[in-house]
Protein backbone atom coordinates (compact mmCIF):
# COMPACT_ATOMS: atom_id res chain seq x y z
CA UNK A 1 0.00 0.00 0.00
CA UNK A 2 3.35 2.34 0.61
CA UNK A 3 3.72 4.84 -2.56
CA UNK A 4 7.26 4.32 -2.05
CA UNK A 5 9.07 0.80 -1.46
CA UNK A 6 12.85 0.51 -1.27
CA UNK A 7 14.41 -2.41 -0.73
CA UNK A 8 18.54 -4.11 -1.31
CA UNK A 9 18.23 -5.36 -4.60
CA UNK A 10 15.39 -4.17 -6.51
CA UNK A 11 16.15 -0.72 -5.09
CA UNK A 12 13.26 2.23 -4.80
CA UNK A 13 10.07 1.23 -6.42
CA UNK A 14 7.42 4.31 -6.98
CA UNK A 15 3.57 4.63 -7.62
CA UNK A 16 2.71 6.23 -11.16
CA UNK A 17 0.10 9.36 -10.45
CA UNK A 18 -1.51 10.20 -13.90
CA UNK A 19 -2.31 13.66 -13.22
CA UNK A 20 -4.65 13.94 -16.08
CA UNK A 21 -6.38 11.02 -15.13
CA UNK A 22 -6.76 10.86 -11.66
CA UNK A 23 -5.34 7.99 -11.41
CA UNK A 24 -2.35 6.33 -9.49
CA UNK A 25 -1.38 2.65 -10.42
CA UNK A 26 1.81 0.40 -9.28
CA UNK A 27 4.61 0.31 -11.26
CA UNK A 28 6.68 -2.91 -12.41
CA UNK A 29 10.14 -1.70 -10.65
CA UNK A 30 7.24 -1.17 -7.29
CA UNK A 31 5.93 -4.56 -7.89
CA UNK A 32 9.83 -6.04 -8.06
CA UNK A 33 10.47 -4.61 -4.94
CA UNK A 34 6.80 -5.63 -2.85
CA UNK A 35 7.86 -9.47 -4.17
CA UNK A 36 11.10 -8.58 -3.13
CA UNK A 37 10.11 -7.47 0.65
CA UNK A 38 7.17 -10.18 0.84
CA UNK A 39 10.03 -12.94 -0.21
CA UNK A 40 12.39 -11.36 2.86
CA UNK A 41 9.82 -11.72 5.03
CA UNK A 42 8.46 -14.83 4.32
CA UNK A 43 12.03 -16.01 4.73
CA UNK A 44 12.13 -14.83 7.52
CA UNK A 45 9.54 -15.97 9.34
CA UNK A 46 10.44 -20.00 8.11
CA UNK A 47 13.28 -19.56 10.06
CA UNK A 48 11.38 -18.16 13.18
CA UNK A 49 9.06 -21.31 12.25
CA UNK A 50 12.41 -23.47 12.33
CA UNK A 51 14.20 -22.34 15.34
CA UNK A 52 11.08 -22.90 17.02
CA UNK A 53 10.31 -26.36 16.57
CA UNK A 54 13.59 -27.33 16.62
CA UNK A 55 14.24 -26.31 20.00
CA UNK A 56 11.77 -28.81 21.42
CA UNK A 57 14.00 -31.94 22.91
CA UNK A 58 11.77 -34.89 23.22
CA UNK A 59 8.35 -34.14 22.35
CA UNK A 60 6.67 -31.18 20.07
CA UNK A 61 2.94 -30.32 20.83
CA UNK A 62 1.60 -28.19 17.45
CA UNK A 63 -1.98 -27.16 17.60
CA UNK A 64 -3.56 -25.41 14.78
CA UNK A 65 -7.46 -24.94 14.46
CA UNK A 66 -10.38 -23.67 11.68
CA UNK A 67 -14.27 -23.63 11.73
CA UNK A 68 -14.26 -26.06 8.86
CA UNK A 69 -11.58 -28.34 9.04
CA UNK A 70 -12.41 -30.32 5.72
CA UNK A 71 -13.00 -27.07 3.70
CA UNK A 72 -9.51 -25.55 5.07
CA UNK A 73 -7.59 -28.94 4.15
CA UNK A 74 -9.33 -29.09 0.56
CA UNK A 75 -8.24 -25.07 -0.16
CA UNK A 76 -4.91 -25.93 0.90
CA UNK A 77 -4.47 -28.89 -0.60
CA UNK A 78 -5.61 -27.09 -3.97
CA UNK A 79 -3.40 -23.80 -3.52
CA UNK A 80 -0.77 -25.81 -2.55
CA UNK A 81 -0.63 -27.25 -6.63
CA UNK A 82 1.54 -30.11 -5.93
CA UNK A 83 3.61 -31.10 -9.14
CA UNK A 84 3.91 -35.14 -9.66
CA UNK A 85 6.72 -34.93 -7.20
CA UNK A 86 4.46 -33.75 -4.48
CA UNK A 87 6.56 -30.87 -4.11
CA UNK A 88 4.64 -27.37 -3.47
CA UNK A 89 4.29 -24.60 -5.95
CA UNK A 90 6.84 -21.84 -4.47
CA UNK A 91 4.16 -19.31 -5.11
CA UNK A 92 2.14 -20.63 -2.24
CA UNK A 93 4.70 -20.97 -0.28
CA UNK A 94 5.69 -17.24 -1.10
CA UNK A 95 1.89 -16.17 -0.46
CA UNK A 96 1.17 -18.39 3.29
CA UNK A 97 -0.34 -15.95 5.33
CA UNK A 98 -0.21 -18.80 8.79
CA UNK A 99 2.25 -20.91 9.96
CA UNK A 100 -0.76 -23.49 10.12
CA UNK A 101 -0.83 -23.36 6.62
CA UNK A 102 2.66 -24.37 6.55
CA UNK A 103 3.04 -27.33 8.25
CA UNK A 104 -0.38 -28.60 6.68
CA UNK A 105 0.74 -28.60 3.38
CA UNK A 106 3.60 -30.48 4.32
CA UNK A 107 1.84 -33.03 7.07
CA UNK A 108 -0.55 -33.98 3.36
CA UNK A 109 2.16 -35.39 1.78
CA UNK A 110 3.51 -37.06 5.18
CA UNK A 111 3.36 -40.79 5.88
CA UNK A 112 1.26 -40.57 9.05
CA UNK A 113 -0.80 -37.71 7.72
CA UNK A 114 -3.37 -40.32 6.66
CA UNK A 115 -6.12 -39.11 8.85
CA UNK A 116 -5.71 -35.78 7.19
CA UNK A 117 -5.93 -36.95 3.38
CA UNK A 118 -8.77 -38.96 3.78
CA UNK A 119 -10.70 -35.56 5.81
CA UNK A 120 -9.74 -33.68 2.79
CA UNK A 121 -10.91 -36.63 0.33
CA UNK A 122 -7.69 -36.73 -1.49
CA UNK A 123 -4.79 -38.87 -2.76
CA UNK A 124 -1.22 -38.37 -2.18
CA UNK A 125 1.82 -39.76 -2.48
CA UNK A 126 4.08 -39.74 0.70
CA UNK A 127 7.30 -38.31 0.42
CA UNK A 128 7.38 -37.00 4.12
CA UNK A 129 9.37 -39.33 6.48
CA UNK A 130 9.66 -39.40 10.48
CA UNK A 131 7.82 -39.75 13.02
CA UNK A 132 4.00 -37.77 13.31
CA UNK A 133 1.03 -38.44 15.74
CA UNK A 134 -1.87 -36.49 14.06
CA UNK A 135 -4.98 -35.69 15.28
CA UNK A 136 -8.01 -34.48 14.42
CA UNK A 137 -10.79 -32.97 17.39
CA UNK A 138 -13.68 -31.96 16.61
CA UNK A 139 -14.97 -31.04 19.63
CA UNK A 140 -14.36 -30.98 23.02
CA UNK A 141 -16.60 -30.67 26.05
CA UNK A 142 -14.03 -28.78 28.96
CA UNK A 143 -16.71 -30.05 31.77
CA UNK A 144 -16.15 -33.75 30.66
CA UNK A 145 -12.33 -33.36 30.13
CA UNK A 146 -11.59 -32.08 33.41
CA UNK A 147 -11.99 -33.70 36.92
CA UNK A 148 -12.28 -32.22 39.73
CA UNK A 149 -10.15 -33.26 42.71
CA UNK A 150 -10.68 -32.37 46.17
CA UNK A 151 -6.84 -31.43 47.79
CA UNK A 152 -6.44 -32.91 50.55
CA UNK A 153 -5.25 -30.64 53.28
CA UNK A 154 -1.25 -30.98 54.34
CA UNK A 155 -0.03 -30.31 58.01
CA UNK A 156 1.94 -27.17 58.53
CA UNK A 157 5.79 -28.07 57.90
CA UNK A 158 7.35 -25.40 60.13
CA UNK A 159 10.73 -26.45 58.21
CA UNK A 160 9.10 -26.22 54.80
CA UNK A 161 8.03 -22.58 55.88
CA UNK A 162 11.63 -21.15 56.69
CA UNK A 163 12.97 -22.78 53.80
CA UNK A 164 10.59 -21.06 51.50
CA UNK A 165 11.38 -17.37 53.55
CA UNK A 166 14.76 -17.93 53.04
CA UNK A 167 14.28 -18.64 49.28
CA UNK A 168 12.34 -15.43 48.82
CA UNK A 169 14.42 -13.70 50.81
CA UNK A 170 17.36 -14.02 48.71
CA UNK A 171 19.49 -10.83 47.75
CA UNK A 172 21.33 -10.57 44.68
CA UNK A 173 24.62 -11.11 44.91
CA UNK A 174 25.67 -8.15 42.27
CA UNK A 175 22.52 -6.18 42.95
CA UNK A 176 24.69 -2.98 42.96
CA UNK A 177 25.88 -3.90 39.15
CA UNK A 178 22.55 -3.18 38.11
CA UNK A 179 22.87 0.79 37.76
CA UNK A 180 25.94 0.25 35.68
CA UNK A 181 25.63 0.07 32.05
CA UNK A 182 28.25 -2.12 30.59
CA UNK A 183 29.19 0.30 27.96
CA UNK A 184 28.40 3.82 28.36
CA UNK A 185 29.20 7.64 26.49
CA UNK A 186 31.48 9.70 28.27
CA UNK A 187 28.97 12.22 28.50
CA UNK A 188 26.86 10.19 30.28
CA UNK A 189 28.87 8.92 32.79
CA UNK A 190 29.34 12.77 33.22
CA UNK A 191 25.64 13.46 33.73
CA UNK A 192 25.90 15.41 30.44
CA UNK A 193 22.34 16.02 29.15
CA UNK A 194 22.92 16.23 25.40
CA UNK A 195 26.60 14.20 23.66
CA UNK A 196 27.78 16.02 21.34
CA UNK A 197 28.75 12.51 19.96
CA UNK A 198 25.28 11.75 18.54
CA UNK A 199 24.81 15.72 16.95
CA UNK A 200 24.11 16.10 13.19
CA UNK A 201 27.27 17.52 11.61
CA UNK A 202 25.47 19.01 8.35
CA UNK A 203 22.31 21.22 8.09
CA UNK A 204 19.90 21.42 5.68
CA UNK A 205 20.19 24.22 3.04
CA UNK A 206 16.80 25.85 4.43
CA UNK A 207 18.30 26.55 7.82
CA UNK A 208 21.73 28.20 6.79
CA UNK A 209 20.21 31.79 6.82
CA UNK A 210 18.03 31.43 10.23
CA UNK A 211 19.01 32.82 13.21
CA UNK A 212 21.07 30.71 15.58
CA UNK A 213 20.32 29.90 19.24
CA UNK A 214 22.63 29.70 22.21
CA UNK A 215 23.29 26.00 21.89
CA UNK A 216 23.61 26.29 17.88
CA UNK A 217 26.28 29.47 18.68
CA UNK A 218 28.16 27.18 20.74
CA UNK A 219 28.02 24.37 18.09
CA UNK A 220 29.67 26.62 15.18
CA UNK A 221 32.22 27.99 17.70
CA UNK A 222 33.20 24.06 18.16
CA UNK A 223 33.25 23.83 14.57
CA UNK A 224 35.62 26.08 13.96
CA UNK A 225 37.88 24.71 16.45
CA UNK A 226 37.35 21.49 14.85
CA UNK A 227 37.85 21.93 11.02
CA UNK A 228 40.42 25.58 11.12
CA UNK A 229 44.09 24.75 10.21
CA UNK A 230 45.77 26.12 13.58
CA UNK A 231 48.00 28.27 12.16
CA UNK A 232 45.91 30.11 9.23
CA UNK A 233 43.77 31.02 12.33
CA UNK A 234 45.91 31.94 14.66
CA UNK A 235 47.26 34.76 12.07
CA UNK A 236 43.75 35.69 10.99
CA UNK A 237 40.32 34.58 12.08
CA UNK A 238 38.75 36.10 9.86
CA UNK A 239 40.34 34.44 6.52
CA UNK A 240 40.02 30.76 8.03
CA UNK A 241 36.54 31.63 8.61
CA UNK A 242 35.92 32.25 5.27
CA UNK A 243 37.51 29.61 3.96
CA UNK A 244 35.26 27.17 6.05
CA UNK A 245 32.34 28.47 4.64
CA UNK A 246 33.60 28.16 0.83
CA UNK A 247 34.35 24.84 2.01
CA UNK A 248 30.67 24.11 3.15
CA UNK A 249 32.51 23.38 6.86
CA UNK A 250 29.97 26.36 8.18
CA UNK A 251 27.03 27.53 7.15
CA UNK A 252 26.53 31.41 6.33
CA UNK A 253 24.38 31.95 9.38
CA UNK A 254 27.46 29.76 11.64
CA UNK A 255 30.04 32.27 10.42
CA UNK A 256 28.16 35.16 11.37
CA UNK A 257 27.87 33.75 14.68
CA UNK A 258 31.60 33.16 15.37
CA UNK A 259 32.97 35.87 18.21
CA UNK A 260 36.44 36.63 16.51
CA UNK A 261 37.63 38.75 19.63
CA UNK A 262 37.07 35.40 21.80
CA UNK A 263 38.72 33.39 19.19
CA UNK A 264 41.30 35.59 18.93
CA UNK A 265 42.21 35.86 22.35
CA UNK A 266 42.09 32.08 22.44
CA UNK A 267 44.86 31.81 19.55
CA UNK A 268 46.91 34.35 21.37
CA UNK A 269 46.64 32.83 25.05
CA UNK A 270 49.73 30.67 26.25
CA UNK A 271 48.08 27.46 25.59
CA UNK A 272 47.12 29.03 22.72
CA UNK A 273 50.57 29.43 21.37
CA UNK A 274 51.43 25.99 22.66
CA UNK A 275 48.77 24.02 20.62
CA UNK A 276 49.69 25.81 17.68
CA UNK A 277 53.64 25.35 17.95
CA UNK A 278 52.66 21.48 19.23
CA UNK A 279 53.60 19.06 16.00
CA UNK A 280 50.95 16.19 17.56
CA UNK A 281 47.75 18.13 17.77
CA UNK A 282 44.49 15.94 17.97
CA UNK A 283 40.90 17.51 17.32
CA UNK A 284 37.26 15.53 18.08
CA UNK A 285 39.84 12.68 19.24
CA UNK A 286 37.59 9.22 19.68
CA UNK A 287 38.05 6.55 22.38
CA UNK A 288 36.24 3.43 23.10
CA UNK A 289 38.58 2.15 26.28
CA UNK A 290 38.19 -0.98 28.81
CA UNK A 291 38.78 0.45 32.38
CA UNK A 292 37.52 -0.88 35.96
CA UNK A 293 33.92 -0.18 37.12
CA UNK A 294 35.28 1.22 40.50
CA UNK A 295 37.36 3.66 38.82
CA UNK A 296 34.04 5.61 37.26
CA UNK A 297 31.78 4.60 40.45
CA UNK A 298 33.45 5.23 44.02
CA UNK A 299 30.69 3.99 45.33
CA UNK A 300 30.92 0.31 44.04
CA UNK A 301 32.06 -1.87 46.95
CA UNK A 302 35.74 -3.60 46.89
CA UNK A 303 34.15 -6.81 45.48
CA UNK A 304 33.52 -5.21 42.32
CA UNK A 305 37.51 -4.51 42.39
CA UNK A 306 37.65 -6.86 38.88
CA UNK A 307 34.40 -5.62 36.90
CA UNK A 308 34.78 -4.13 33.66
CA UNK A 309 33.10 -1.24 31.88
CA UNK A 310 34.00 0.33 28.50
CA UNK A 311 33.73 3.95 27.10
CA UNK A 312 33.18 5.64 24.54
CA UNK A 313 33.54 8.98 23.69
CA UNK A 314 35.79 11.94 21.94
CA UNK A 315 37.40 14.93 23.33
CA UNK A 316 37.43 18.40 21.70
CA UNK A 317 41.08 18.69 21.50
CA UNK A 318 44.48 17.19 22.83
CA UNK A 319 47.71 17.50 22.36
CA UNK A 320 51.24 15.97 23.16
CA UNK A 321 53.13 18.18 26.27
CA UNK A 322 56.65 16.80 26.43
CA UNK A 323 56.71 13.47 27.31
CA UNK A 324 52.55 13.91 28.43
CA UNK A 325 49.56 14.66 27.15
CA UNK A 326 47.17 17.79 28.08
CA UNK A 327 43.75 17.68 27.44
CA UNK A 328 41.70 20.93 26.47
CA UNK A 329 37.28 20.45 26.43
CA UNK A 330 36.01 24.06 25.08
CA UNK A 331 33.07 25.63 26.70
CA UNK A 332 30.60 28.39 25.68
CA UNK A 333 28.20 28.60 28.53
CA UNK A 334 27.61 31.40 30.10
CA UNK A 335 28.93 30.19 33.85
CA UNK A 336 32.02 31.69 36.00
CA UNK A 337 34.71 29.59 36.61
CA UNK A 338 33.85 27.27 39.99
CA UNK A 339 30.46 26.54 38.17
CA UNK A 340 32.50 25.24 35.37
CA UNK A 341 34.85 23.24 37.73
CA UNK A 342 31.51 21.65 38.47
CA UNK A 343 29.85 21.07 35.86
CA UNK A 344 32.44 19.43 33.66
CA UNK A 345 35.27 18.07 35.94
CA UNK A 346 34.05 14.55 36.30
CA UNK A 347 33.71 14.32 32.40
CA UNK A 348 37.35 15.48 31.64
CA UNK A 349 38.63 12.71 34.45
CA UNK A 350 36.84 10.23 32.52
CA UNK A 351 38.68 11.76 29.26
CA UNK A 352 41.87 11.47 31.12
CA UNK A 353 41.01 7.93 32.11
CA UNK A 354 40.22 7.08 28.90
CA UNK A 355 42.72 8.36 26.70
CA UNK A 356 46.03 7.63 29.06
CA UNK A 357 45.25 3.99 27.68
CA UNK A 358 44.47 5.17 24.11
CA UNK A 359 47.88 7.31 23.90
CA UNK A 360 49.65 5.07 26.76
CA UNK A 361 50.61 8.07 28.19
CA UNK A 362 50.02 9.81 31.40
CA UNK A 363 48.14 12.88 31.30
CA UNK A 364 49.96 16.05 32.50
CA UNK A 365 46.61 18.25 32.27
CA UNK A 366 43.09 18.54 31.86
CA UNK A 367 41.13 22.17 31.24
CA UNK A 368 38.76 23.89 30.18
CA UNK A 369 38.28 26.38 27.88
CA UNK A 370 35.90 29.08 28.57
CA UNK A 371 35.37 31.37 25.60
CA UNK A 372 32.87 32.93 27.53
CA UNK A 373 35.03 34.12 30.19
CA UNK A 374 38.39 34.16 27.64
CA UNK A 375 40.47 31.86 29.78
CA UNK A 376 41.69 28.61 29.96
CA UNK A 377 40.54 26.60 33.74
CA UNK A 378 42.39 23.93 35.15
CA UNK A 379 40.57 21.10 36.40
Amino acid sequence: SADVVLTEKCGLGLNFVDKNRKIKYSTFPRNASVIENNAVSQSEEMRLLYVAMTRAKDYLYMVGSDEKIESYLKSVADEAAYDQNERFNPYFVQNCDSFLKMLVCGALVHKDGGILRETAEIRRNCICKGDLSINLIEEINIEDELEVKETETEEFDEQKYKSLCEVLSLKYRYKDLNKIFVKQSASALAHKEVSSDFAFKNEPVFLHNQKLSAAEKGTAMHKFMQYCDLKVAAKSIADEKNRLEEQGKLTKAQAESLKEENLKAFFESEIGQRIVKSDNVFREQGFMVEVKAKDVYDDLGDEYSNEKIIIQGSADLCFFDGDGLFIIDYKTDRADENELIKRYKTQLDIYALALSQTFERKVTGTAVYSFYNKKLILL
